[in-house]
């Protein structure tokens, strides 16, 4: 992930997992969203990251939506993901200095494993969206593998 931060050269990167494999009441197939990992560029400042643990899936869902159809979500800071996703926007952009961000699917084999979200605090128009998005798949498969790998592991140590 420390990679992939890198080579987009985003200020932070967050990694959400989702658990309890269970189906909320509208049919998401997890019932919560938890932030895992972060790691930040050196010199980016911290947030308080207590809202992001243990997330409601309910909270989520336009977000959750939509990466479902299309893997990578650009907010280039224009208004409009903000007004597309409310919600789900405010609550991920609480206490978070960010203004732009990259949201990437990791959709698992059978059931979905969680998202990453790439983050920059400052507007540059001139971001090759295109680009980020190509990284962005590029490294979905990459910690998809990952991280079904390690599952599996774990419960073949059962």
């Amino acid at each position: 992930m420390r990679e992939l931060r890198a080579e987009t050269n985003a200020d932070r990167i967050l990694y959400f997992e989702y658990h309890n494999s269970k189906k909320n009441l509208i049919g998401i197939p997890f019932k919560y969203v938890d932030l895992v990992q972060v790691h930040r560029k050196y010199g980016v400042p911290k947030f308080e990251y207590t809202h992001l643990k243990n997330i409601n899936s309910g909270v989520l869902t336009g977000i959750y939506e939509a990466m479902k159809k299309k893997d990578v979500l650009i907010n280039n800071g224009d208004g409009e993901f903000a007004t597309r996703y409310p919600e789900d926007f405010e609550y991920i952009a609480e206490n978070d200095e960010a203004v732009q961000h990259c949201f990437i699917n990791l959709p698992g084999i059978h059931l979905p494993i969680g998202f990453i979200v790439l983050e920059w605090n400052q507007i540059d128009k001139e971001r090759d969206w295109d680009e980020i998005t190509r990284i962005g798949k590029r490294y979905m498969s990459r910690i998809n593998a990952l991280i079904t790998a390690i599952a599996e592991a774990d419960i073949d140590d059962f």
